[in-house]
C-alpha cells in the first residue's frame, strides 16, 4: 500500500469533520448599568446568591460595582464566621484528623505492640490491670496519697486537692517541712495521673 494514497483519504475524512458554518461573532453587549449605553465586556455577579449569573458592565461601572461589592453584606457575625470556617474546606463536610481513634476503648493490644501507651479496651483486661499488684514506685506514690489499687481519676484528684491544701506552706507557716511534703504530693499526683492515662 502506498502511503501517498493513504493521505488523501485521511484528508478527506478531516474535511468532512470540519464545520463549514462558523458562527459570526456575537454582537457587542451593552452595559447593563441603568442609563449606560457603553460597551459591556466585564462580568460582575448579580448577587451573593447568584454568583454564577453575571451581568456585563463597562469598565467604569465594573470599577464602581467592585468598590461597593461586599459579599458579607446582610449577614450576621455568626453567619460570616460560619461561612469563613466552611470556606477553608471548600464547603465540604470535614472532621478533625484521626478524631477519636485513640480515645476508643474497643481495641486490644495483647502483644503490647504499642508499649505502655497501648490501651486494653476490654473490661477483663482493665479489671486485671486495676487489681494487679502495682510496681514498687506506683505503690510508693499511692501510699503518699493514701490510695488503694483500682482508684478512679476522681478519687485521685480529690485526694490530691485535699492533701495539697493541708500541706501548703502558706497554711503551715511554722512547719519547715511543709514545702517538701507539698512537692512530694505533687510528684505523686503527676506520676499517678500519667500512669492512669496510659
Amino acid at each position: 500500500m502506498n502511503t501517498r494514497n493513504a493521505r488523501p483519504r485521511l484528508h478527506e475524512r478531516l474535511e468532512a469533520v470540519r464545520l463549514d458554518d462558523v458562527e459570526p461573532p456575537a454582537p457587542p453587549h451593552v452595559c447593563e448599568w441603568p442609563g449606560c449605553s457603553a460597551h459591556g465586556e466585564f462580568r460582575a455577579p448579580r448577587g451573593r446568591q447568584q454568583l454564577r449569573d453575571f451581568m456585563l458592565l463597562c469598565l467604569d461601572h465594573v470599577r464602581e460595582y467592585n468598590s461597593r461589592w461586599n459579599f458579607f453584606d446582610g449577614m450576621s457575625d455568626g453567619e460570616v464566621e460560619a461561612h469563613l470556617r466552611a470556606d477553608s474546606t471548600w464547603h465540604r463536610p470535614s472532621w478533625p484528623f484521626a478524631s477519636g481513634i485513640f480515645d476508643s476503648e474497643n481495641w486490644r493490644d495483647p502483644f503490647d505492640i504499642f508499649g505502655e501507651t497501648g490501651r486494653r479496651g476490654h473490661d477483663d483486661d482493665r479489671r486485671e490491670r486495676d487489681t494487679a499488684s502495682p510496681d514498687r514506685q506506683t505503690g510508693e506514690m499511692m501510699q503518699r496519697l493514701g490510695l488503694q489499687p483500682g482508684f478512679s481519676s476522681d478519687e485521685l484528684k480529690s485526694r490530691y486537692k485535699a492533701m495539697a491544701k493541708a500541706s501548703h506552706p502558706d497554711l503551715n507557716p511554722g512547719d519547715a517541712r511543709a514545702g517538701e511534703r507539698l512537692r512530694a504530693i505533687i510528684e505523686a499526683y503527676d506520676y499517678l495521673r500519667e500512669r492512669q492515662s496510659v
